[in-house]
């Protein structure tokens, strides 16, 4: 069997249900229509998506379809490719995916597909119980990456903030920087939430940061430590400690939010254990370098593609090292004096 007729196969499950629940998005100003084969599954993906909710207006430019085992009346074959093929991101490196795309780990039960020729996109599970935590706090992003092939767009792995519309921030590093706790602060400090782990990034004559999801997660110490007062708004109070503590951002900091804001810098932030906080001047290399190598370890398709798009957006984006303060206040002084004294900004 080949990748195509496997995806025909797995469409024609979807097509032949006659009550899918339908949900409309829009992304960069392009129309997403989403069909569920029951609400609850609308129920565990729609929180992080929330925001982008939008009633249908003209052409559907990408349709989702989202079912498991449980309600379709159609069972969806698991992936004739299982022993050899796929590693572990989910990548089969020996099949030819330049029209269909697969993502599939055989120890979780869950398949994604993508058509580029007819802009369809599927995620299939075999229960609503065993969806992954962390794919309801960034849903369908394997499907919008490889959407985004063919558009002037790109995922990244990064967070961003922002002062308002015309001035926002990318935040990005390795794991542990800094850089979820950063942007999480600063929202706490007045300014607006753009993302914390995964943004959509328009390309154009001005590149523009998209508020992609709205799901923040934090590690638990860290939750503990230093977001303990946001206790009341978390999202899974029984299972934080197994997995992140999770939180809606705009239930959290309705005043305190974006849709998109134009990008004007990107700040590396680094952890020194000092009191002191300062933001300097870096080589755009070393944004390419926190970005590139865990977006394309997340998102392992089309990588030549994806690397080329975050390469043109570093490149013309100015670039900052923030030494990190102890003190989360001081932290939020600096950036204000930075942003005061008109760095970063045109």
């Amino acid at each position: 069997m080949t990748l195509e007729e496997y995806f025909e196969n797995a469409l024609a499950v979807f097509l032949a249900e006659s009550n899918l629940r339908t949900q409309i998005l829009k992304i960069g100003g392009r129309q997403i229509q989403l069909k569920y084969s029951s609400y609850e599954l609308i129920e565990q993906f729609l929180p992080s998506v929330r925001h982008l909710e939008s009633e249908r207006k003209g052409e559907t430019q990408l349709t989702i379809y989202v079912g498991d085992e449980d309600t379709l009346h159609q069972k969806l074959k698991a992936p004739p490719w299982i022993d050899e093929t796929f590693n572990a991101q989910g990548f089969p490196p020996s099949i030819n995916q330049d029209n269909y795309q697969i993502f599939f780990q055989p120890w979780i039960r869950q398949v994604y597909l993508f058509s580029r020729k007819h802009k369809i996109g599927i995620y299939w599970v075999k229960s609503i119980k065993e969806i992954p935590w962390w794919e309801k706090t960034f849903s369908f992003r394997v499907i919008f990456h490889w959407w985004t092939r063919d558009l002037p767009a790109q995922l990244m792995h990064a967070g961003a903030i922002a002062e308002d519309a015309e001035n926002g921030f990318l935040i990005t590093g390795a794991s542990g920087s800094g850089k979820s706790t950063t942007c999480l602060n600063l929202v706490q400090n007045g300014f607006k939430y753009l993302g914390d782990d995964y943004i959509w990034i328009e390309q154009g004559e001005q590149n523009k940061i998209i508020a992609l999801y709205q799901s923040a997660k934090l590690e638990a110490d860290n939750y503990l430590e230093r977001f303990e007062s946001w206790h009341p708004l978390l999202k899974n109070p029984e299972s934080f400690k197994q997995e992140k503590a999770i939180f809606d951002m705009r239930e959290i900091f309705p005043g305190n939010w974006l849709r998109e804001a134009k990008i004007k810098g990107i700040l590396l932030p680094q952890v020194t254990g000092n009191s002191k906080s300062k933001i300097e001047i870096a080589k755009p290399f070393h944004s390419l370098m926190a970005i590139a190598p865990t977006t394309l370890h997340h998102l392992p398709h089309h990588r030549q593609i994806a690397y080329k798009k975050i390469a043109e957006i570093v490149a013309g984006t100015k670039t900052y090292t923030w030494k990190l303060s102890t003190d989360k206040d001081t932290n939020s002084l600096e950036f204000k004096k930075f942003l005061a004294n008109g760095k970063g900004i045109d």
